[in-house]
Formats: structure tokens, C-alpha cells, sequence
């Protein structure tokens, strides 16, 4: 098994990113939010 030091998101592939915003570790982890221009995928967390 190997160490991943990514994470790959398919969901993403082919769409248009309006918003990206990484936030800070603040305990839980850090939070990206990823608003795309036809709105199928908002905010979410990691």
C-alpha cells in the first residue's frame, strides 16, 4: 500500500471552477470549497 499525499477529484473533470477557497487546518482539517459555474458541486469539505 502506498502513501497517497493527494486526493484526485473526479467530479471535478470538465467542469468550469467559478470559486476556489482553501481554509486554513483548524483542527478538524483543512476545508476547501469549490463553487462550479452550473452550481452541480458547492462547498464541500475534506
Amino acid at each position: 500500500m502506498t502513501d497517497e499525499t493527494f486526493v484526485e477529484c473526479s467530479e471535478l473533470s470538465g467542469k468550469t471552477i467559478q470559486t476556489l477557497r482553501i481554509y486554513n487546518d483548524t483542527g478538524d482539517g483543512s476545508e476547501i470549497q469549490v463553487d462550479l459555474t452550473d452550481s452541480s458541486l458547492t462547498g464541500q469539505s475534506m
